[in-house]
């Protein structure tokens, strides 16, 4: 099987892996992996094989598992883990924090949030916004910066995601994506 991930996080899919205790996930470089299966059908170490290796392309590993893909596919729809943006990342929507008191800030904050772009003041001991300010603006990557204020305003953004791509079993190939047409 070949799966692709979105938002890796490492203490998530390692809690995945422990529930998949009889199979096993290899994560390496895509190219290392194709060529070990075959890069050609010439090449190929069994039938079709060749066809799984076109598929490793960007954020995908190889999963060896006795379940079928009905089965896998169920796991990993329901092994889907909000979590908070880190940079680098598409913004999916905008944030917007209204000028005024911010509740959830203690007085001690008042400098790291300085520090990360805020224009805040402490006023009778209440942190207070200036103004009306984005954190992040959808379509647009998150900068570190962006990624700290919106942990700590919590708000999640990313979602940890495992999608099959594509199976393989006793020479039959499946591709699960509608754009490729093997």
């Amino acid at each position: 099987n070949v799966i692709s991930f979105e938002n890796m996080r490492s203490k998530l899919f390692k809690d995945l892996r422990s529930k998949m205790s009889k199979s096993r996930i290899f994560l390496g470089k895509n190219k290392v992996m194709a060529l070990a299966l075959g890069k050609t059908e010439a090449e190929e170490y069994n039938t079709d094989l060749f066809k799984v290796g076109r598929t490793l392309v960007g954020n995908r590993c190889l999963l060896f598992s006795n379940d079928g893909p009905e089965i896998l596919s169920e796991l990993f729809d329901q092994y889907q883990v909000e979590d908070y943006a880190r940079s680098g990342i598409e913004a999916v929507s905008t944030v917007t924090l209204n000028a005024g008191p911010l509740t959830t800030m203690i007085h001690s904050m008042v400098d790291p949030l300085r520090k990360l772009g805020l224009q805040v003041t402490l006023k009778k001991g209440i942190v207070c916004l200036d103004q009306d300010t984005n954190l992040c603006v959808e379509g647009q990557e998150i900068s570190p910066e962006q990624a700290k204020l919106l942990k700590l305003f919590e708000y999640k953004m990313a979602t940890f995601r495992l999608t099959l791509c594509a199976h393989w079993s006793d020479g039959e190939f499946t591709n699960f994506e509608m754009d490729e047409d093997e």
